[in-house]
């Protein structure tokens, strides 16, 4: 609620499961007189916070708004303040539903006595685009005075998120999220015992590619976060894939012969679950490949895993991975 970004016009979005939207809004209470006009006899000022928080297991988004800092001057009696948030579906994209319930109506006593604002819960068809049925919606808050008959609105904060249902992501068959920020890996780190020679291997082909395999004087490798050049990950190009661990494991034999024989395998990044990695066309030299204990290995590739299944990252999804010191 402190933070600055959360003020701005489409908010904050966190990462994809949490985003916030802010805004300072002023209701007056007017007086009207014949041959004078209206004017202003009360104010209600506050500051509204909307937190949306993504949703697993169902193609479901939540949102909860808290007044807080309100602000009171003259008369305000009478005056009651509506809050409400509008979803709609982009092009293509089944329509965005509102559960019964949604939104709140009342008078600015009540809302200053229970602050806790007002929720939405929004839901999507199972349908959209490409294989993981993809579906993206827009939305806007609303809040409106209401002086016995008459209604002033404004519209405020903008949003989006996304909702799919891709099959391949562990135990969440289906689920919405904030898909409008590219997400970090950090959870490996230099003195993590388990993924050290992992993190190694990344960190130098980010910053000090010069010292990876293979040898190539202009190696550039993507996906650290201050490189603005994020991966992206491949889940349905299996021969890439294939391409990618044929091509490392080569580069591996080649630095270090009979690696395998002696516990090692060979370790490279960018992963070879991303369109980066070395098994893109055409043939490129902008990866790291080392021969690493076959523990550090594999625990190296749960990381990703998870990173994967938590962040729901799917096919062709965007991230950076920062590797911890």
């Amino acid at each position: 609620m402190e933070n600055r970004k959360t003020y701005r016009t489409y908010g904050w979005t966190i990462d994809h499961f949490f985003h916030c939207q802010g805004t300072t809004q002023t209701l007056y209470k007017q007086k009207c007189r014949w041959l004078i006009g209206c004017y202003p006899i009360g104010s209600f000022r506050f500051r509204a916070t909307t937190i949306g928080e993504g949703y697993e297991g169902q193609r479901r988004i939540y949102y909860g708004t808290l007044l807080d800092k309100s602000d009171v001057k003259g008369d305000v009696s009478g005056l009651k303040l509506r809050h409400s948030i509008a979803c709609a579906n982009l092009s293509g994209s089944p329509r965005c539903t509102s559960e019964p319930g949604n939104g709140r109506t009342d008078t600015l006593s009540e809302w200053m006595r229970d602050s806790t604002g007002s929720y939405h819960w929004f839901n999507s068809a199972h349908a959209g685009d490409g294989p993981d049925k993809r579906a993206y919606y827009n939305i806007t808050q609303r809040f409106t005075g209401i002086q016995g008959g008459r209604h002033k609105s404004v519209t405020t904060g903008r949003g989006g998120f996304r909702c799919d249902s891709a099959s391949y992501i562990p135990g969440r068959s289906s689920a919405c999220v904030f898909d409008v920020v590219v997400p970090v890996m950090s959870s490996i780190g230099i003195r993590d015992r388990e993924v050290r020679q992992t993190a190694r291997n990344i960190r130098d082909a980010q910053f000090r590619p010069e010292r990876t395999k293979p040898v190539y004087r202009a190696k550039e490798v993507p996906g650290a976060p201050s490189s603005g050049q994020a991966l992206t990950r491949n889940y349905y190009d299996k021969a890439m894939q294939k391409r990618s661990g044929d091509r490392v494991r080569a580069t591996c034999e080649r630095y270090w012969p009979g690696y395998a024989s002696r516990g090692l395998q060979c370790d490279e990044y960018p992963f070879a679950s991303t369109y980066q990695s070395a098994g893109a066309q055409p043939a490129h030299q902008n990866y790291a490949a080392k021969a690493i204990p076959a523990e550090d290995n594999r625990k190296g590739g749960e990381q990703i895993a998870e990173f994967y299944k938590l962040d729901r990252i799917l096919d062709s999804d965007a991230f950076y991975v920062h590797i911890r010191s």
